[in-house]
């Protein structure tokens, strides 16, 4: 298959070059009249050569600097269409998916009234939620990746402990939090949006979800979670026991970094990644026979 390249690059190549030439050889004639001093016939012709090449350098220059807001309008134009139709197409999803829920909460009512049939098909039933689970999940997280630099939400008072409560109760056939507070009180309140925090919190959780130990057995998943705090900040630390890491702990959080896993998509901890770096909070990673991450938070006054 050939790829078309568009004429605009080969004129942005072309102009660049020329500029470049001209910029060159001004430098050699400059330190050239340094070293060796002209008469004034030559210096004439110089100074009409100069002019002549002035021109041609800032009608370049001209040109150049036209291309490339041409080309930048073009790309970005290009992105904010691709935006749309992700949206749309995220949007369309949804809604068979929520069909598919509902009918899938009717199925389990039903056959509740047959015990025999309750047990034989209640693994079914809890597999098909954890797909279309994970499936929104996925959708949800692809729509925050396609908005991340125009994403403006605004910040307000958040308990973490209460939130890590409600995740946990949402997540409670898969997970067990084991939050230790020290001497912290009954709120630990931060200074977050609360959207992108649930975001955070649920890619975690999906995170250690694949890739635990226990992923292929019926054990909960024991999560440790330290909270801490000093004068400005509150500190989370996740630790979930999971299975060791053998890959480049400085390329977790990078876009579609995958090491080997053939169950995420490399968008997760990358989300997680930058939406604590927008929320001016800080996010880190270490290797300590597994991995544990410490988010690091502003606190509420």
């Amino acid at each position: 298959m050939q790829i078309k390249v568009s004429p605009f690059y080969f004129i942005l190549l072309l102009t660049t070059t020329i500029v470049l030439l001209i910029g060159g050889w001004w430098i050699f004639l400059l330190n050239k009249l340094v070293n060796n001093p002209m008469n004034e016939a030559n210096r004439v012709k110089f100074i009409y050569m100069m002019r002549w090449e002035g021109t041609s350098f800032f009608i370049l220059c001209g040109i150049l600097f036209g291309l490339l807001i041409f080309l930048y309008r073009k790309n970005e134009k290009i992105s904010n269409s691709l935006k749309t139709y992700f949206a749309a197409i995220n949007h369309e999803l949804k809604t068979p998916l929520a069909s598919i829920k509902i009918q899938t909460n009717m199925l389990e009512e039903n056959i509740k009234n047959d015990e025999e049939m309750s047990k034989k098909n209640q693994k079914y039933i809890f597999r098909i939620y954890d797909e279309i689970n994970d499936l929104e999940a996925e959708i949800n997280n692809s729509l925050i990746l396609a908005n991340l630099k125009k994403t403006n939400r605004s910040q307000s008072k958040i308990d973490l402990v209460s939130t890590l409560n409600e995740f946990e109760s949402k997540f409670r056939e898969k997970i067990n939090f084991n939050i230790s507070k020290s001497s912290l009180g009954a709120e630990v309140n931060i200074n977050f949006n609360e959207h992108f925090l649930n975001v955070i919190l649920r890619n975690l959780i999906t995170n250690s979800i694949r890739h635990s130990k226990n992923s292929s057995s019926q054990k909960l998943i024991l999560i440790d979670i330290v909270l801490k705090e000093s004068k400005d900040f509150v500190v989370l630390e996740y630790n979930d026991h999971g299975a060791p890491f053998t890959g480049n702990i400085n390329k977790l959080g990078d876009f579609l970094y995958l090491h080997n896993s053939v169950q995420g998509k490399g968008i997760g901890l990358f989300l997680v990644k930058e939406l604590m770096q927008k929320e001016k909070g800080i996010f880190n990673v270490r290797n300590d026979k597994n991995l544990i991450f410490t988010l690091t938070f502003k606190k509420k006054a």
